[in-house]
């Protein structure tokens, strides 16, 4: 059994035009929330779920992104914006969420 269960979060549609518009619709109407972070790791209960943004290196937060991570925030939930490995190790040491690494 997994230690943590990680969801992606479709919160975007990449086609464009027309056929994107429709996508858009469709995706919103399915509960896309433009601006939701892109994973929900759900660790035990007794730690409790958070929320991670990865970007690449040079990518930076949208505003509508900022505007829902401070929803979650205000909620009471955990929400880092992560670019490397070490960023995200850096959160969780920071936020005292346990973790193992495997070594491949």
């Amino acid at each position: 059994m997994p230690m943590c269960m990680v969801q992606h979060s479709r919160n975007e549609v990449m086609k464009r035009g027309s056929t994107g518009m429709r996508e858009v619709v469709k995706a919103k109407a399915g509960g896309m929330m433009p601006g939701f972070p892109d994973l929900i790791c759900l660790p035990y209960a007794s730690v409790g779920p958070f929320f991670l943004e990865v970007k690449s290196a040079r990518g930076s937060t949208s505003s509508t992104q900022k505007q829902v991570h401070e929803m979650l925030r205000e909620r009471g939930y955990k929400v880092a914006v992560v670019k490397t490995i070490d960023d995200v190790r850096d959160f969780l040491k920071t936020e005292n969420i346990g973790f193992n690494e495997v070594q491949l």
